[in-house]
């Protein structure tokens, strides 16, 4: 029979990013990024028709509907996350892991991103932890 001890040395060898789902991680990560909902980065009019705050939250771009700004921005636009380049659900582990003081050369394979992208969101969460185990 297996014990406790087994199963936890089987999914600290088999764990991967696919327990997330992205979807739920991209709504946990734009809540708190969008505390007051959805409104132009530019200007601060806040996005009010349903089929924009629909393409906002799927992270598609928008337009302002004030006429003298007209800024086109997505969710993620003038945000921390701009340009994120990795999935919501692996951003999400890799804070979580790197905060609980896990080397990110170890975190990185079981995310399926390189050590590099790994290391730089690391090292952006540092001030909220004290450090990062490069």
């Amino acid at each position: 029979m297996k014990t406790v001890g087994d199963i936890v040395l089987e999914l600290k060898s088999e764990f991967t990013v696919d327990v997330l789902d992205e979807d739920a991680c991209r709504a946990w990560f734009l809540r708190k990024l969008h505390l007051h909902g959805a409104h132009c980065p530019e200007c601060g009019r806040e996005v009010v028709s349903e089929r924009k705050l629909a393409t906002f939250w799927g992270l598609g771009r928008v337009k302002c509907s004030d006429e003298s700004c007209n800024k086109t921005f997505s969710a993620l636009t003038g945000t921390v996350l701009s340009g994120l380049g990795i999935e919501f659900r692996a951003l999400y582990l890799l804070l979580f892991m790197a905060g609980c003081g896990v080397n990110v050369n170890r975190i990185a394979p079981q995310l399926g991103i390189s050590v590099s992208a790994a290391y730089l969101w690391a090292k952006k969460a540092k001030p909220m932890r004290g450090g990062v185990d490069a």
